[in-house]
C-alpha cells in the first residue's frame, strides 16, 4: 500500500512539474511572438520617420519677389500670374519663396492654398507639396499641347498636377491648409496650365530687318530741292515756289525749273514759262523773289553768267547744235550749271516736233543724257 501510495505520490508529482513545463514553454512561445511583432511595428515605424526626416530636409527660404526665387532656385525665369479665379475664389498677391533648384510662390484664399513651383534643369527639392504616390487615381491629359499629369482622388478632380514644357518643369498643388481634400476641375486644371506658360514663355531672339535701300531720286526740274546743286548753294531757295512768282506776276506758266548759281556768286530759281499765245521766256527769281527776263542771253555759249573757271570748259561748245544734231529737236534755253558730281553742264530745254519739251545735260565732250 505503502509503495502504491509513493508511486501514486510520485506520478502525481511528475505530472504537475509536466504541466507547469508546458505552461511555461507556451508563455514563452507567446512572449517570443509579441516581441517579433513589436520589433517589426518599431521596424516601420524608423522607415516612416526616416522618410519624414528626409522630406524635412528640404527647406524652403522665403523672398520678397519673383526675381528673387528665381535667382535662389538657380534659374533664369519665374513666371507667375498676378491673379486667377478657382472655383469662384481669386488668388492673387502669393508670398515666394525657393529650395534646392525649386522656385515657388504660394497663393491662399481663405482655408484654400495654391502653390505653384518651377524647376529648370537638375533639382533636389520636390515640385509638389504633396506626395504624389497617395492618391487613388492617376491620369494624363492635354492641355496647351502639353502633357499634363494629374493626381486626385477621382478622375477629374485634381489636387496636384505635373508637367515639363523643355527643360522647364511645373508642379501645382491645391489644397485645404486645414487637412480638407480640395480639388479643380479641367477646365481650372487648364486656366493654370495656360496662365504659367505665357507667364514663362522665352523670349524669341528679334529677327533683323533686313535695311532697305532707300530708292534713288529722279533728277527733277520742278524740285526745289533736287540734288543738283550742292548743298549750301542753293539751300536758301528752299521753300519758294517759281511757279507761283511767275504766276502771280502775269509772266505765263512755268513749263520747267532748276536752281543755279550766276556770275555773282548768288543762287537763283531759273524757269522757262510759256505765256498764252505760245511764247517762251525765260527767267531768273533771286532770293527776294526779285525776277530777270534773261531769255536773250541763254543760247549764247559765253554768256557771262557762269564764274570764270568753273564753266569755262564748256565755252566754245555749240549746245543747240548738238541737240540739233541729235535730232532732239530745237533748243528754246540753254544754261550751264554744276552738277553734284562736281562737273559743269549745259542744261537746255529743247522742244520736239510734237511741241513737247524736254530738258538734256551735256558734258564737256559732248555726250547728252535726259534729265
Amino acid at each position: 500500500m505503502r509503495i502504491i501510495a509513493v508511486f501514486a505520490a510520485a506520478a502525481v508529482l511528475a505530472f504537475t512539474l509536466a504541466g507547469c513545463g508546458s505552461s511555461s514553454a507556451s508563455s514563452s512561445a507567446e512572449s517570443s511572438e509579441s516581441m517579433s511583432a513589436s520589433d517589426v511595428s518599431a521596424s516601420s515605424s524608423a522607415e516612416s520617420s526616416s522618410a519624414a526626416q528626409t522630406d524635412s530636409t528640404v527647406k524652403f527660404t522665403k523672398v520678397k519677389t519673383a526675381d528673387e526665387a528665381a535667382k535662389g532656385a538657380g534659374i533664369d525665369k519665374f513666371g507667375v500670374f498676378d491673379k486667377i479665379t478657382l472655383d469662384d475664389a481669386e488668388y492673387k498677391d502669393p508670398a515666394f519663396a525657393y529650395a534646392e533648384g525649386v522656385a515657388e510662390a504660394n497663393y491662399e484664399n481663405g482655408a484654400i492654398g495654391l502653390i505653384v513651383r518651377k524647376a529648370d534643369g537638375k533639382h533636389t527639392a520636390p515640385l509638389t507639396d504633396r506626395d504624389k504616390t497617395e492618391f487613388a487615381q492617376t491620369w494624363t491629359k492635354s492641355y496647351e499641347s502639353l502633357d499634363v499629369t494629374c493626381y486626385g482622388a477621382a478622375k477629374g478632380a485634381a489636387t496636384v498636377f505635373t508637367w515639363a514644357d523643355g527643360t522647364q518643369e511645373f508642379g501645382v498643388t491645391y489644397q485645404g491648409l486645414g487637412g480638407e481634400e480640395v480639388s479643380l476641375d479641367s477646365d481650372e486644371v487648364a486656366a493654370v496650365v495656360k496662365a504659367l506658360k505665357e507667364a514663362n514663355a522665352k523670349e524669341q531672339p528679334k529677327k533683323e530687318e533686313p535695311k532697305q535701300e532707300q530708292p534713288k531720286q529722279e533728277e527733277s526740274n520742278d524740285n526745289a530741292d533736287d540734288g543738283m546743286i550742292e548743298e549750301g548753294g542753293a539751300g536758301v531757295l528752299n521753300g519758294m515756289d517759281p511757279a507761283a512768282i511767275i504766276a502771280n506776276a502775269g509772266l505765263g506758266e512755268v513749263v520747267s525749273s532748276t536752281q543755279v548759281q550766276l556770275n555773282d556768286g548768288n543762287w537763283y530759281w531759273q524757269v522757262e514759262a510759256r505765256t498764252d499765245d505760245g511764247g517762251e521766256s525765260t527767267y531768273v527769281i533771286d532770293v527776294n523773289g526779285n525776277i530777270t527776263n534773261v531769255s536773250g542771253e541763254q543760247n549764247d555759249g559765253d554768256d557771262g553768267m557762269i564764274e570764270e573757271g568753273g564753266a569755262g570748259v564748256l565755252n566754245g561748245m555749240d549746245p543747240g547744235a548738238i541737240i540739233a544734231n541729235a535730232g532732239l529737236g530745237e533748243v528754246v534755253s540753254s544754261s550751264e550749271v554744276q552738277l553734284d558730281d562736281g562737273d559743269w553742264y549745259w542744261q537746255v530745254e529743247a522742244r520736239d516736233d510734237d511741241g513737247d519739251v524736254s530738258t538734256y545735260y551735256i558734258d564737256v565732250n559732248g555726250n547728252i543724257s535726259e534729265a
